[in-house]
């Protein structure tokens, strides 16, 4: 790998919900591991160590929050940043690091993790929401919503109070959305203005989940040293990844999302990646658990053939 191909797997766990209305994300990473990844990861050919959990610190819970428009934001930046020492661990012994989330406020840790030790990356943003509120513009105060704006240096800075001066923030015109379905207006506005390339479900069911995908990629590695994933498990069909805290009808299909993670693994420039806002109480005999562990062997190189 240049690192992108390291046969060292870390799984990461961080069991955090708080950036979300809707508890019990912060069962994730249990749900996951209980469907095999570790061993069925292990059986790809990979070095395998699981790295435990990162859990919310309890002095801060309950914390008040100083911006009611940035709710249980304390906490979430501690997690975060933890999060931040050990992805950026994980990349500086030369391994993948392989986050399990958790609600999708925990990206800006493992995003700027990246960014610490490749100085200059690309993101695959895959989600059925835009995540580009900030502290102005956000309808509900939950920070899940706000984490891809905070890592471009958009705001709110309150969720990484942890990147150090000489780190770069991630240049916009190199991350990719895909699968976007359900956006604010004042989000809208703001994704256009900064220069982040947005695929819809619109624009997928026009060109077709390859085409997208060759595009996403080539946005994602112009100029960079590779990317990371985000994948967002209510990105997919509510019928076949019941299991997520924020469902939205009219989703990627279970073979799109594999030949999104398909051709990801195929270009050789990941960099690591996160699974994120699996919620254990809504699924359905932990199919979308399953699923989770599917895509991550996808995006590690598992074909089918």
């Amino acid at each position: 790998m240049n690192d992108v191909n390291s046969r060292i797997v870390d799984i990461i766990g961080i069991q955090v919900d708080l950036g979300a209305s809707r508890r019990g994300v912060d069962m994730g990473p249990s749900a996951i591991r209980y469907s095999g990844i570790f061993e069925k990861i292990s059986e790809l050919g990979y070095e395998c160590y699981d790295k435990g959990d990162i859990t919310a610190n309890p002095l801060l819970i309950d914390k008040p929050s100083p911006n009611p428009k940035l709710k249980n934001i304390d906490v979430i930046a501690n997690a975060s940043n933890e999060l931040y020492i050990k992805v950026q661990a994980s990349l500086q012994n030369g391994h993948f690091p392989l986050v399990l989330g958790g609600d999708h406020s925990i990206a800006v840790g493992s995003v700027l993790g990246v960014q610490s030790v490749h100085e200059n990356i690309g993101i695959i943003w895959i989600d059925a929401h835009g995540d580009f509120n900030n502290a102005e513009t956000t309808p509900s105060g939950n920070v899940h919503g706000m984490s891809l704006s905070a890592i471009t240096g958009l705001g709110p800075e309150e969720m990484i109070p942890f990147k150090p001066a000489n780190i770069s923030y991630v240049n916009p015109n190199n991350i990719a959305l895909i699968g976007v379905r359900s956006i604010d207006d004042e989000e809208k506005k703001r994704l256009k203005e900064c220069g982040a390339h947005v695929f819809t479900m619109a624009d997928i069911d026009k060109y077709g989940m390859k085409d997208i995908m060759k595009m996403a990629i080539d946005i994602a590695t112009n100029g960079t040293k590779g990317f990371h994933v985000s994948l967002d498990l209510d990105a997919i069909n509510p019928n076949e990844a019941p299991g997520v805290g924020t469902p939205v009808y009219g989703g990627l299909t279970l073979r799109e999302a594999h030949l999104a993670a398909e051709m990801i693994a195929e270009n050789n420039n990941l960099l690591s990646a996160e699974i994120v806002e699996l919620n254990p109480i809504l699924d359905i005999k932990n199919q979308t658990g399953e699923l989770a562990v599917q895509l991550a062997l996808s995006l590690l190189g598992k074909t089918i053939y």
